[in-house]
């Protein structure tokens, strides 16, 4: 998946900037150069989140700040701090008829 978003990335990107300098085929190559760099990265940058951590710890951890920026929604709760369950506690006398 990281290739594949690395290759839709970098190859239009580099063509587009090296064909207004004229080296529209020199930008196909230097974008699957980027691609290759832009995996490696991206690869690094997963292993050293999951480091340590149980399976599918860094696919959550990208889907909470997808969903801090609205552009995923992940219906988790997130909020910390005291719960309570709403009720007060009231001293009720209470008569039971017998």
């Amino acid at each position: 998946m990281i290739a594949f978003l690395s290759l839709v990335l970098c190859v239009p990107v580099s063509v587009i900037v090296l064909s207004t300098m004229g080296y529209a085929m020199v930008g196909i190559g230097m974008g699957f150069l980027a691609s290759i760099g832009l995996t490696v990265v991206f690869a690094t940058m997963l292993q050293r989140m999951k480091r340590g951590r149980p399976a599918g710890y860094y696919q959550l951890q990208i889907r909470l700040a997808l969903d801090r920026y609205g552009i995923y929604r992940l219906n988790v709760t997130k909020r910390s701090g005291h719960w309570d369950i709403g009720r007060t506690a009231k001293n009720v006398n209470v008569k039971v008829q017998k």
